[in-house]
């Protein structure tokens, strides 16, 4: 069997909800529920949640719930407060914002350079299981482990997001941030660890043919943005400067270069 890359959104949702839970002392108790997803939100809850750090987890709290499967008839009597549509007006622009990231985390200033990813677990999740870990006592289980998934969820999860990464390019609807072809790249790269990882199952059986061709094609696409890519930032990078034909430093009257100034303007 070929490895698989680790982290889908599902998995992600959960280390964003256990690394907050950590940085609360009273909270930090819950880090296992998050990243097992083991009834974070009603655990939450129940907790009366006030300020800013806990405010955070209630919401990453409830965007997990959400990635989980959850609907929000069944979200809103955990949160206790209004009906489903509610529920829904309330807390969708999280989910929303939560899947757009995971999707595409590379946000970049007007000047190019990127951007810090939000949540910060899309920046080396690895590195931020380890830390949590590392928080965790000797006897209890270790986050990292609670974080695996198996193969069919960490399939399906995949299948959810490459549908919304590409309705997203396809629209052109990006974050703020967002450049199109590291967008369209994301896209491809991620179809073809997909892809790729389900042609070398034992059970690709008659697929083979269909997926070595998706592969294929995936394959030159990245290639191609890849170069794309790589030609727009030499471009701009070897670019020089552009100043107004008419923008030169001011020259004092008077001075020698005022002279030389006068001199080239009357051809002597």
């Amino acid at each position: 069997m070929a490895n698989r890359p680790r982290w889908s959104t599902l998995n992600l949702a959960a280390l964003s909800a256990a690394t907050a839970a950590s940085r609360i002392p009273r909270m930090a108790d819950l880090v296992p529920a998050a990243a097992g997803r083991d009834r974070l939100l009603g655990r939450v809850v129940g907790r009366d949640p006030s300020g800013a750090a806990e405010g955070r987890l209630l919401e990453r709290a409830v965007v997990l719930e959400r990635i989980s499967g959850s609907g929000w008839d069944e979200i809103a009597p955990l949160l206790g407060a209004g009906g489903a549509h509610a529920t829904e007006l309330r807390w969708a622009g999280a989910e929303r914002a939560f899947r757009s990231a995971e999707a595409f985390p590379v946000r970049r200033d007007p000047g190019g350079r990127p951007r810090r990813p939000d949540p910060e677990v899309l920046d080396d999740p690895d590195a931020r299981a380890r830390t949590l870990d590392g928080l965790t006592p000797s006897w209890a289980p270790r986050p990292s482990a609670l974080l695996t998934i198996d193969d069919a969820t960490w399939l399906a999860h995949e299948h959810e997001a490459l549908a919304l990464m590409r309705t997203t390019v396809e629209r052109g609807d990006l974050a703020d941030g967002v450049d199109p072809v590291e967008a369209r790249l994301s896209y491809e790269r991620r179809r073809l660890a997909t892809l790729s990882w389900r042609l070398a199952q034992d059970d690709a059986g008659e697929d083979a043919g269909d997926l070595v061709r998706a592969v294929a094609e995936a394959t030159a696409e990245c290639v191609l943005l890849a170069s794309s890519l790589a030609r727009g930032r030499r471009v701009e990078r070897d670019e020089p400067s552009a100043l107004p034909a008419d923008d030169a430093s001011p020259v004092e009257v008077g001075t020698p270069a005022a002279a030389e100034t006068d001199r080239a303007g009357s051809g002597g």
